[in-house]
């Protein structure tokens, strides 16, 4: 019996830690608002885990090259979702800034990525 609170402690806080740190891949906003929350936190390398990996070397040579532009922390997210003989697509559009910025998103092994 003495084991099994601190078993018990010690499991309800693993379950705890990896709720908090796991994104809803499944779903094309949460995807897109974890990309760009991660981008604007400097954490490039967090930010190329939403992007498929052919699609990886064309986002650090943006970066390299001023993406994202100045802009708000907290800026609106429209996502569009295109379904067609390819699959699920969409694409993301943040408001808030000087002008829209966004990408394009595809539904790929179970999960949302973005593209370009």
């Amino acid at each position: 019996m003495k084991l099994v609170i601190p078993v018990v402690t010690v499991l309800v806080i693993c379950l705890m830690i990896s709720c908090s740190t796991t994104s809803d891949n499944t779903n094309p906003k949460t995807v897109a608002e974890d990309f760009f929350n991660v981008v604007l936190d400097g954490k490039q390398e967090e930010a190329f885990s939403h992007v498929l990996p052919q699609y990886r070397d064309a986002f650090r040579a943006a970066l390299q090259h001023g993406f994202p532009p100045t802009f708000p922390k907290q800026a609106d997210v429209t996502i569009v979702i295109k379904k067609n003989s390819e699959g699920k697509k969409a694409s993301a559009k943040f408001h808030g800034g000087e002008e829209p910025h966004g990408f394009d998103m595809v539904f790929q092994d179970n999960r949302w990525w973005i593209t370009k």
